[in-house]
């Protein structure tokens, strides 16, 4: 019947789009989709929005900038972020992928004004032997102001992230001047590693990441195994600045 589609409860349904430039043209650049947050489409959630496990998928779009995001729960609405170099971060709230409708995501180029050294962060992710990471994740976590002020967390008029291109570099910019930010990195096959405290200005910041590890194990009740359980790790270090 017609209603056993995307909207059942054990179908899994992917999110489909395009990122274009501002007015439709196409994007001359790929883009990056991350699910940012998400929340129940009914009722309320013990949840943080950022901690489901869809939260920690995105994709790069092709050449005619479409994309897919495969097998989401089906009972969240999401938020969802395009990132493109060049391009100012956009969110889009309130998607719904069980409806089966492609989103469109316009982003908006990023001027010279936009970039003003006093209102940009700029950067290059290497590994440990200097050779550039495409590809990374650099996430603002917070930021210090000339006058001994500061903010932490998800801040409005500032990029959310970046993404870093082929030499490894990024742009993160503000619609106000800012002394110093501090950044988490996240790349695939390196640890997550957090800089604080990094000048705003014209010159780079050269981020350099280290392997990370791998733990593997088995879950087990009662001697039995147990499937589908989600594992998590948490560091033993919970301070402010370091976690």
């Amino acid at each position: 019947p017609p209603e056993l589609t995307n909207t059942n409860a054990g179908v899994r349904p992917d999110l489909t789009g395009r990122v274009l430039a501002k007015g439709g043209a196409p994007l001359p650049v790929p883009a990056t989709v991350f699910i940012a947050t998400a929340g129940p489409k009914s009722g309320t959630s013990s949840f943080c929005p950022s901690c489901y496990l869809d939260c920690a998928k995105h994709t790069r779009t092709d050449q005619q900038g479409s994309f897919k995001i495969e097998s989401l729960d089906p009972q969240l609405t999401f938020q969802v972020l395009a990132v493109a170099k060049g391009y100012q971060p956009k969110y889009v709230s309130k998607v719904d992928p069980a409806k089966g409708s492609p989103v469109t995501i316009e982003l908006s180029p990023i001027t010279a004004s936009d970039a003003a050294p006093e209102r940009s962060l700029r950067g290059r992710v290497v590994d440990p032997k200097g050779e550039p990471i495409e590809g990374a994740v650099v996430e603002m976590q917070g930021i210090t102001t000339k006058d001994g002020g500061g903010s932490w967390g998800a801040l409005s008029g500032i990029d959310p992230l970046a993404v870093t291109d082929e030499n490894g570099e990024f742009l993160i910019t503000a619609k106000k001047a800012f002394e110093m930010m501090s950044v988490k990195v996240t790349a695939r096959t390196f640890a997550d590693k957090v800089f604080n405290q990094l000048a705003s200005g014209a010159s780079d910041h050269k981020l350099v990441m280290t392997e990370g590890a791998t733990l593997t194990g088995r879950v087990l009740l009662a001697g039995q195994p147990l499937a589908g359980v989600s594992v998590g790790v948490s560091a033993v270090d919970r301070s402010a600045g370091t976690y």
